[in-house]
């Protein structure tokens, strides 16, 4: 038996039980992304999407941009390397202007 990730449990990977190939594939990705994260020691990780809500990530997790914009806006970050990582449909690129 293949040992698990960290990744694989805290999303709970093989937990699917209407067998939706989608749910599938959206805790795969996240599993993947939570052992990228873990591997490299990342000491701040903010996480935005609805998809990220269907799993326990271990990081802070808000629905849409507005919402991490709210975050920056009362706790700012500074003396930090930020990576901003994402589809442009969640408009990631707005946050920029508030780091």
């Amino acid at each position: 038996m293949e040992e698990k990730t960290l990744g694989q449990i805290r999303v709970k990977a093989d937990f699917n039980p209407d067998k939706d190939e989608m749910v599938d594939q959206i805790k795969n990705k996240a599993a993947e992304l939570i052992d990228l994260i873990e591997a490299y020691s990342f000491s701040n990780v903010y996480l935005v999407g609805k998809a990220f809500k269907e799993v326990d990530t271990g990081f802070p997790i808000f629905e849409n941009v507005g919402d991490l914009i709210q975050q920056f806006t009362t706790e700012p970050l500074s003396g930090f390397c930020i990576l901003i990582k994402g589809s442009n449909s969640i408009q990631l690129d707005k946050v920029v202007s508030f780091l």
